[in-house]
């Protein structure tokens, strides 16, 4: 599975966003589950499921630094540290 993950912070709610594709038939990833965990204590800070075209969008209760998991029937896990800043805007390459 192969993804670009871009992570967004100002004023509102940090967001982090993206679309997932397999890596050899770059089709999109549907149905996978993206869960947001704190770095610090590993709480369940939210989550979602990819959609047909597999993108998705999950909100971090406020900035900080989390453990973004995203997982898929037939795929390997991926987890990757991702630290939301104020005004700062980050794209993740994850393959």
């Amino acid at each position: 599975m192969c993804q670009t993950i871009k992570a967004q912070s100002d004023d509102r709610r940090p967001q982090i966003s993206g679309q997932l594709l397999d890596a050899d038939l770059k089709e999109p990833v549907a149905q996978a589950t993206i869960q947001l965990f704190t770095a610090s204590d590993s709480t369940f800070a939210g989550g979602t499921v990819s959609d047909l075209a597999g993108t998705f969008s999950v909100e971090a209760p406020s900035r900080g630094t989390y453990r973004l998991r995203i997982s898929s029937v037939g795929y390997q896990t991926i987890e990757r540290e991702v630290t939301l800043r104020r005004n700062q805007n980050q794209e993740l390459a994850i393959c």
